[in-house]
């Protein structure tokens, strides 16, 4: 795991990264099932009150930041251009935070509705994962638990990230710079009856994207384009005025960022796809209002019209008045796509296994975030 966080002069970057494999990262932890993505990880002895290895990891990269911020605008350099990384590991499970929040949320939040959110009509590949992972097995208190915890470390993350905004406020940097926030994929928190990622519905496959730039960007607006995260990095290259990124799939989202920018050309498209455990290749497209989910091994898609269906329950795979959109739709999604070679792929990935750590340190320029005793614990 990787944080590129800092500038190096004659380079631009320094890195800083967890010492160890990820396997590491659970040291003396409560229940290693926990970690997972399974029902095991809901379980009594996983979830709850404490803290996991992820919230001490994410205090020290916020408060590395914020020194970062500190000492640059004490330099003579500081009105030069620079990219500030932050990667924050929150939220994630262990279903694990702090007992002020669990408490919190225990209180205020609705319990998910898991049995009574499953479609009748379920496709059956999404049936199978739910049944692979077990998440049939989870209980509504288990249930409730989980997520209260999974909101309590969103709460985390938000107070981490106020914390490095308010450097920026501190040293007269919040008008000149671009702060852009993502994650790479959400949770889906007992929706569907699903839990963890590895879904193509909303709740998983949709993440946030928030971009603030004073008296550039329009404040307060909501973009409802679909974008997509290919999109990041012609934007960044975009802003920084420099040549666009060779072969780059994404595109600039300035057109939708600028106050009056045209996006009558922006293609409104964003694909996705997957091969987690326990499930063949899978892949979605969503075109403007139209999702589209093709799982290998079944002939039907699922098909849901986002503006009408924005929860994702009724499923248009089979209606005969949405053919025309599914074959349209067919055809873009598999265009290029193979998913014998994705799972050949995956084979030859899982044959390597583990694979060799890639030298990622250079004394003197990167730094080693080693995790401190006492990072894992419950109350």
């Amino acid at each position: 795991m990787e944080l590129d966080v800092a500038l190096r002069p004659e380079e631009g970057l320094a890195v800083v990264a967890m010492s160890g494999p990820a396997s590491g990262l659970f040291e003396g932890v409560w229940a290693e099932a926990g970690c997972g993505q399974d029902h095991a990880s809901l379980l009594d002895a996983a979830a709850g009150p404490g803290q996991a290895t992820y919230a001490a990891y994410d205090a020290a990269v916020t408060a590395r930041a914020c020194e970062l911020l500190r000492d640059r605008s004490r330099q003579r350099e500081s009105c030069e251009p620079y990219c500030l990384v932050v990667g924050l590991l929150l939220p994630h499970n262990p279903y694990v935070c702090p007992k002020e929040l669990l408490d919190e949320y225990m209180d205020t939040l609705p319990a998910p509705e898991s049995a009574e959110h499953v479609p009748a009509a379920e496709h059956p590949a999404v049936r199978r994962l739910r049944r692979f992972r077990g998440a049939d097995r989870i209980t509504p208190e288990q249930a409730r638990l989980a997520r209260a915890a999974y909101f309590g470390l969103i709460t985390l993350m938000d107070q981490n990230i106020g914390r490095i905004l308010d450097t920026l406020v501190a040293r007269g940097q919040a008008d000149n710079t671009i702060v852009m926030y993502t994650s790479d994929h959400g949770e889906m928190a007992g929706d569907h009856g699903l839990w963890w990622k590895d879904s193509f519905y909303e709740g998983s496959v949709g993440v946030p994207m928030i971009w603030s730039w004073p008296r550039h960007f329009g404040a307060g607006r909501r973009v409802d384009a679909v974008v997509s995260l290919l999109d990041v990095g012609p934007t960044l290259t975009d802003l920084a005025g420099a040549a666009p990124l060779p072969g780059a799939r994404g595109h600039s989202l300035m057109p939708l960022l600028a106050p009056g920018g045209r996006a009558e050309e922006w293609p409104d498209t964003a694909f996705a796809e997957t091969c987690a455990v326990g499930q063949r290749p899978a892949r979605m497209i969503r075109a403007g209002r139209w999702k589209l989910n093709v799982y290998d091994g079944y002939e039907q898609p699922q098909l849901f019209d986002m503006n009408a269906d924005p929860e994702e329950m009724n499923d248009l795979g089979a209606d005969p008045a949405c053919a025309a959109v599914r074959r349209e739709l067919m055809a873009r999604v598999m265009d290029g796509w193979s998913p014998a070679r994705v799972e050949a792929l995956v084979k030859d990935a899982l044959d390597a296994w583990p694979p060799r750590e890639p030298e990622r340190f250079t004394p003197g320029v990167s730094e080693c975030w080693r995790m401190p005793a006492g990072s894992n614990f419950r109350v």
